[in-house]
């Protein structure tokens, strides 16, 4: 592909081998906001990690990954990386925290030491469709593509969306 001129797919190429190599699986949990999928995702690692709260908060990927200490990696859009205390999330996955993605921030992985997670599955927190927040959208169908599985949380009420159902579609 990088002898096509295709880069991004060769970039894609290499990512997906690394994740063959390393055994990583990954999950994304989807659907409107304030279904409560950070909820859920915090319940199945057993540790109230990822910020949750009355209006939407989730407003970057967080991919929660097997590590021997709850800590986390701030891939910024730049290239450079920094680790920061899973207590210090919240100012770089949130809207209130990171106003329109101001420390313009690619991806964030959050290591937790839970026995779900250390067979190499991964659970990608996402903000939620629909939020008045336009980028969030976006960025949950940018990140379908690059997923292996996902869980859509659904709730009574409202009634199932057009984004959810372009999601599963």
């Amino acid at each position: 592909a990088g002898e096509a001129g295709a880069e991004h797919v060769a970039l894609d190429a290499r990512a997906l081998a690394e994740r063959v190599v390393e055994g990583r699986f990954y999950v994304a949990c989807l659907g409107q906001f304030k279904r409560g999928k950070s909820s859920l995702l915090n319940a199945l690692v057993g540790a109230s990690l990822l910020p949750v709260g009355v209006v939407p908060v989730t407003s970057m990927v967080t991919v929660v990954r097997f590590g021997a200490c709850n800590v986390a990696r701030v891939h910024f859009s730049d290239g450079h990386d920094q680790e920061i205390g899973a207590t210090d999330l919240a100012a770089f996955v949130s809207e209130e925290g990171n106003p329109s993605n101001r420390k313009a921030v690619a991806v964030v992985e959050l290591f937790v030491p839970s026995s779900l997670l250390e067979s190499g599955m991964c659970l990608v927190d996402t903000p939620g469709l629909g939020s008045v927040f336009e980028g969030n959208t976006a960025l949950n169908r940018g990140i379908v593509p690059h997923i292996d599985d996902g869980l859509v949380v659904l709730g009574a009420e409202p009634h199932i969306s057009a984004d959810e159902l372009a999601v599963v579609g």
